[in-house]
């Protein structure tokens, strides 16, 4: 870490590691590439922030602090990424010293100068979806910006809709189109900002983006079953305008990075998942505690048949879990403000008051309020008695009448009555 820690007097950060044999002959293989990523400085960020929590759950809080540190040292550079105005993250930076200099072009877009370093203000769709998984919960950058604006920002950018084996498909693409027929779908990049999209509503107890994020679930389902050169298991990484109709070598999406087969892949297809399951892979998201205003439905009848019950709070996240009593239940997660709980019939056998509460697990996290659910007697209304305060039937205080058990109560006071008074010799 220390040999690739940029100490100069730029943005600081991480370089991108050592050139090696591809490299050559425009760099010698074994040299330090003092090329500064945004994308990669948010994966280090969550890396190291990952293993300062596995130190902490060992109690070495020594080693814990110094990998905080050393995250914090890549998470301040992406943030020094953001560019306020446009709501986005620049690419990263380039050195100054770089021999050759780089030239402008899909990867090198010049921007002002600090220290050893050259801001690259290209745009990239996941210089603001990897930024917004990896940093956007951390308490250190949590109320820095606005971190829906990134996710914005690619939904207004990055779509793209191509027709291929005569079906239209949508998606995003990984950059901008660069020339005429260089558009397409990649899929990974697009189940990418699916996940971001989700985490940002759960971020602030929103939906905004559910809408667009379940469109391009379906869309990704649909490119499952029916792109070209899918195989109905996987998905496909890119799918191009008519691109069963190219030639073989021209059958992959061009970006200024990597050429996306048309063909199923390992990364389109984990992210699909993910933006299935809705799932942050980053460890280093901190979790919100959650709160909860309501219940539905508000009580149930003791002895009745299972109750679907429906949390409504926010700060839920996609691994939150309802606990009754404070025990777990199946929970389903509806959004970053409801959930819906299976509540046994076990749970509610017997009359009395539970208490409900969800709990959002590590990093962060937390219990939220507990909301009472009442568990009612058979045969009563609402709370179960109505208070009449100062009633009385023969000296005997009856400060909880059961509305609906009312005859039986006063039947068996009129019993119990009859029988004090025969036995003080009273004529009936």
């Amino acid at each position: 870490m220390a040999n690739l820690t940029d100490t100069g007097p730029g943005f600081g950060g991480y370089f991108a590691g050592y050139f090696g044999l591809v490299d050559a002959p425009t760099h010698r293989a074994g040299d330090r590439n003092e090329g500064k990523s945004t994308e990669n400085n948010a994966d280090i960020f969550a890396a190291l922030t990952a293993l300062a929590a596995v130190e902490n759950q060992l109690g070495n809080t020594a080693a814990a602090a110094q990998w905080t540190t050393a995250a914090n040292v890549a998470g301040d550079f992406v943030m020094q990424m953001f560019d306020a105005g446009q709501g986005r993250f620049n690419l990263g930076t380039v050195p100054t010293h770089a021999n050759p200099s780089p030239t402008p072009g899909p990867t090198f877009c010049p921007g002002p100068t600090k220290g050893n370093d050259i801001l690259n203000t290209c745009d990239v769709l996941d210089a603001n979806t990897f930024t917004t998984l990896a940093l956007a919960g951390a308490s250190r950058y949590r109320n820095q910006i606005d971190w829906r604006q990134p996710i914005t920002y690619v939904l207004n950018r990055f779509q793209t809709s191509v027709m291929a084996a005569g079906q239209p498909f949508n998606g995003f693409d990984l950059v901008l189109p660069q020339t005429p027929g260089s558009n397409g779908v990649a899929w990974e990049f697009t189940a990418q900002a699916v996940v971001a999209m989700r985490y940002v509503d759960q971020l602030y107890a929103q939906t905004t983006f559910e809408a667009a994020a379940a469109m391009y679930v379906a869309e990704m389902r649909h490119a499952q079953t029916s792109a070209p050169f899918g195989d109905g298991l996987g998905l496909v990484a890119s799918t191009l305008a008519a691109g069963e109709t190219l030639p073989p070598l021209d059958q992959c999406l061009v970006t200024p990075f990597q050429c996306i087969a048309e063909r199923v892949g390992l990364a389109a297809s984990i992210w699909a998942i993910f933006a299935d399951q809705n799932i942050n892979p980053f460890p280093a998201s901190q979790n919100p505690v959650p709160a909860l205003s309501a219940l539905a439905p508000t009580s149930a009848t003791a002895g009745g048949p299972a109750v679907t019950l429906t949390v409504t709070g926010s700060n839920f996240v996609p691994s939150s879990v309802v606990q009754w009593n404070g025990s777990s239940r199946t929970t389903m997660v509806v959004s970053g403000t409801q959930l819906t709980a299976a509540i046994p019939a076990t749970d509610i056998a017997q009359a009395g008051t539970a208490s409900v509460t969800v709990v959002n697990p590590a990093p962060g996290g937390g219990t939220s309020n507990a909301l009472s659910f009442p568990v009612n007697h058979p045969g009563s209304s609402g709370g179960g008695c109505t208070l009449s305060p100062g009633t009385t039937v023969d000296g005997l205080d009856l400060t909880l009448v059961c509305l609906l058990g009312l005859m039986v109560v006063w039947l068996s006071l009129e019993h119990f009555r009859r029988r004090r008074k025969h036995k003080e010799g009273a004529v009936i």
